[in-house]
């Protein structure tokens, strides 16, 4: 089963049909009004498009409990056609107001919400049974098996398809780990090792170099008897491994920023490898690895950036992280294919005043990137069929 030939929603027969959509509109919402619209924005296009195509809209959307009417309000903003909420997402009031959808948008109770004594089969048959089309939209909890996403499809496998932003997940993670353009590097940096791993052995064959930042570099440094704060003895044995397979292709850093308290930042020393005091607090890699990895990154033609290489919450430790989201956006106007993913690093890069537009493609799958970029075939991929 191929993860890149998913049954894609546009290639579908959809106009004029009514559309069961399971979208990530997660937004933080404070004193009743939201403060990032971000997945909305992200949404909307295909909304939109949908809408034009005088389609008729259920929206599943898991949100925090009771918070959907405010995004449903939000949403109505943006666009001219009606946009009605329903409280609940379990009765028969949902069924007349389907019937009655007339090119609008019908939002439901977020679908964490299940009824009590409704099983979770009954959820997704219910469901499904409202639509002509049912598609699934958001990868970042495609390793779950939901009533509102696998369960659906699992019932109604014939008429489930994946939406754009799915689609375009899958095609730039194919880009990146099939038809990636040479020399090809990924930047890991983040809390831990552990979890990336097997992403890193996945592009053993194809990467020509590994450049490792922040706490994940910890335990590298380690098989070398390097005296580091913290790493990962789980972890130690795959990644002695890893560097048998990559051999001279992985970097990792020369020197870092250290201080002895984070309550006492402004006592800050750039420190080498052998240099670095095992109880200070590691916040940043020092300038000269900067310099080498940017020196690297400049002879590259494709680029992984998953995780931030210092602790970006506070000023002091951004620099690392920014001058290789500089790179990488100076590097994209000049043709390199840039992927930037994980979620601490997004966060990171809106903080740091770029955007998604400054880079070739922005992850949108979460956690579950890394999954792809190992080819996991995700349930709610593995469930929805391959276009024929």
């Amino acid at each position: 089963m191929s993860l890149f030939t998913k049954q894609f929603i546009y290639d579908s027969d959809y106009k004029n049909k009514k559309i069961l959509l399971h979208i990530d509109l997660h937004c933080p919402i404070y004193e009743d009004k939201i403060i990032d619209d971000t997945k909305i924005q992200i949404n909307l296009p295909f909304i939109k498009k949908l809408l034009l195509e005088n389609c008729s809209i259920i929206i599943l959307n898991e949100n925090g409990n009771k918070t959907n009417k405010f995004i449903s309000d939000h949403l109505q903003t943006f666009i001219s056609n009606k946009v009605t909420f329903c409280d609940q997402n379990y009765t028969n009031e949902i069924i007349e107001l389907v019937q009655n959808l007339k090119n609008e948008v019908l939002f439901l109770e977020n679908t964490n919400s299940i009824p009590k004594n409704v099983a979770a089969d009954q959820l997704a048959l219910f469901w499904g049974s409202l639509c002509d089309f049912f598609v699934y939209d958001s990868l970042n909890d495609a390793e779950k098996k939901l009533p509102s996403s696998y369960m659906i499809a699992k019932y109604y496998p014939k008429k489930s398809f994946i939406g754009p932003l799915c689609k375009k997940e899958l095609d730039n993670v194919k880009t990146l780990t099939i038809n990636s353009m040479h020399p090809t590097t990924y930047v890991i940096g983040g809390s831990h090792i552990y979890n990336k791993i097997n992403a890193i052995y996945s592009a053993a064959n194809h990467l020509d170099y590994l450049l490792v930042g922040g706490i994940t570099s910890f335990t590298f440094l380690k098989m070398y008897d390097i005296d580091v704060p913290y790493y990962e003895e789980g972890t130690i044995d795959e990644v002695h491994n890893v560097s048998l397979i990559l051999k001279k292709k992985i970097y990792m850093p020369l020197d870092f920023l250290e201080t002895d308290s984070l309550s006492n930042i402004s006592g800050i020393n750039e420190v080498l490898i052998h240099d670095m005091h095992s109880n200070n607090v590691i916040g940043d890699i020092g300038q000269k690895t900067i310099n080498e990895y940017l020196s690297i990154l400049d002879t590259c033609k494709s680029v992984l950036f998953y995780g931030p290489v210092g602790l970006c919450e506070i000023n002091e430790f951004q620099n690392g992280t920014y001058q290789i989201l500089n790179k990488l956006k100076e590097l994209t106007t000049k043709g390199v294919y840039t992927f930037i993913g994980g979620i601490e690093l997004i966060i990171a890069m809106k903080a740091l005043g770029f955007n998604a537009s400054d880079f070739s493609y922005v992850s949108v799958a979460g956690n579950n990137t890394l999954s792809l970029l190992e080819h996991i075939i995700l349930p709610i991929l593995e469930i929805i069929p391959n276009k024929s």
